[in-house]
């Protein structure tokens, strides 16, 4: 009877810390979702004795870290000390369980960071160091870095290229340092580009790109004052004979994206987006990695040609001309073999819910079939989806709704 008791007790005890332990782990996740991070670390670091083998805990550890370093106002007394436990959590998290796949990509990311900060200090070994940290331990997977490339062969050279997200900025970065790929195009991030240390590096850094602001200037920069006003841009002689274009000047109205009290501003990033395209003037190549929202674009979008999984500025409105989709780039790329080897890779080292990049393959696949179907090419179309289901089947990625889409009339 004794053994009975003490068994039930036993077994309350157990069922009782369970509960408690799932409570905090809400109470944990809600103050992160408040993005109140100071609060959500202390929720779980109350559960530290009872978690030493649970790998989600040291997962949340690592990425609660992560966002109050760099997603919430500076973070006084941090150091790459604090990095490092960052790295360790989530070493930790892949030591008790390899197959976690979660934490991969916040060692990507907390890799990414330490390397643009190397970067941004001008520290290139560094850089290339964190950078094959990240390849070393699985957070720079064969299938993103396929991606990237094929990003880079999408764009002509010397191309300035504007990337979205830091899983295309910084396997982009690792291809340029590690690999010598694609050294020639200048990749830049939308988005989070307006802080000054940013501006130097794309003013003065590996590749260059033409920012006339002076440095009084990249340290001030801040939002500005703005309503919807156009900026003028030369169309080089060139361009015009090539395109039989009319008029000397590509218009592009710029419309602010901040607002307070009544007033409207431009953000640091736009106002930078908008002095590279200007300073640029049609004298390099410029391209929008696919997966930015069109309000990122700053009214953009209607003069891009459709590359794929890139779009290429063009100096008109591409719509409803044989300019608005380039099937030859389209062909090249993403209907070689060799470079979607890598591409189901995926299925085994995927990053959960960030993996849906490669979604933009699909994509591109489904706009080079519309057009055809509109030329009323329909053995083209079928050559496309019998190319999917060869060499870019994906359960993960839900590979089917694509082919069915393509497949209907």
């Amino acid at each position: 009877m004794n053994r009975m008791r003490k068994l039930f007790v036993l077994i309350t005890l157990f069922v009782s810390l369970k509960v408690n332990c799932q409570v905090c782990f809400l109470k944990a996740d809600s103050a992160f979702e408040k993005q109140n991070y100071n609060e959500a670390i202390h929720f779980l670091k109350s559960l530290e004795p009872d978690h030493l083998n649970d790998p989600e805990f040291y997962c949340k550890m690592g990425y609660f870290y992560h966002y109050r370093a760099y997603d919430s106002r500076p973070l006084i007394g941090y150091n790459e000390t604090y990095s490092d436990s960052i790295i360790y959590f989530l070493d930790k998290a892949i030591t008790i369980d390899p197959a976690y796949r979660k934490a991969y990509y916040w060692l990507h990311a907390q890799y990414g960071v330490r390397a643009l900060e190397a970067l941004e200090k001008g520290n290139l070994q560094k850089a290339k160091l964190e950078y094959s940290m990240a390849f070393k331990k699985g957070a720079m997977p064969k299938w993103l870095l396929e991606y990237a490339r094929n990003i880079l062969r999408s764009c002509e050279t010397k191309a300035i290229l504007f990337t979205n997200g830091d899983l295309l900025l910084n396997s982009t970065y690792y291809l340029q340092l590690l690999e010598d790929f694609r050294t020639d195009v200048t990749a830049i991030p939308i988005g989070f580009s307006g802080r000054p240390c940013n501006i130097k590096l794309y003013k003065k850094g590996l590749n260059p790109v033409n920012i006339r602001f002076s440095e009084d200037q990249v340290m001030q920069m801040r939002p500005y004052k703005w309503d919807t006003l156009s900026i003028k841009i030369r169309i080089p002689e060139g361009l015009r004979d090539k395109y039989m274009l009319k008029g000397d000047y590509f218009n592009w109205t710029i419309t602010p994206d901040m607002k307070s009290d009544g007033t409207t501003y431009l953000s640091p990033w736009r106002a930078l987006l908008s002095e590279i395209i200007e300073a640029n003037g049609f004298d390099r190549p410029v391209y929008f990695a696919d997966g930015f929202r069109e309000v990122d674009l700053a009214g953009l979008l209607p003069f891009t040609m459709d590359c794929g999984i890139v779009k290429r500025l063009m100096p008109f409105e591409t719509k409803g001309t044989r300019l608005a989709l380039n099937s030859k780039v389209i062909a090249t790329v993403l209907f070689d073999n060799e470079n979607l080897k890598d591409f189901k890779d995926v299925e085994i080292y995927d990053f959960p819910g960030r993996s849906q990049i490669l979604i933009h393959y699909y994509l591109a696949y489904l706009h080079l079939a519309s057009y055809y179907k509109r030329e009323g090419n329909g053995k083209e179309v079928s050559k496309i989806v019998e190319f999917i289901r060869s060499k870019v089947t994906s359960k993960l990625l839900e590979s089917d709704r694509y082919i069915d889409w393509m497949s209907k009339n």
